[in-house]
């Protein structure tokens, strides 16, 4: 995210202040099998007889699920 900020000096110029934000979170990115970055995603698929929450840096795969569980 970057910001501009304008002022107005006692003398009547303007003067604008610029800064970088750069937002940072656990679990934000992973590093993906060929060593790539990704971002992220919240996603639950359907794998075979149950889901899998994934891609990301933490994998859960539930088996036996109940389809109509991600209708809701």
């Amino acid at each position: 995210m970057v910001s501009a900020l304008t002022q107005r000096l006692p003398d009547g110029r303007l003067v604008t202040t610029t800064n970088q934000v750069i937002g940072l979170a656990t679990g934000q990115h992973y590093q993906d099998a060929e060593g790539q970055w990704r971002d992220t995603r919240a996603e639950i698929l359907p794998l075979g007889e149950g889901v899998v929450a994934a891609p990301g840096p933490t994998r859960a795969a539930f088996y036996n699920w109940h389809p109509t569980l991600l209708n809701q």
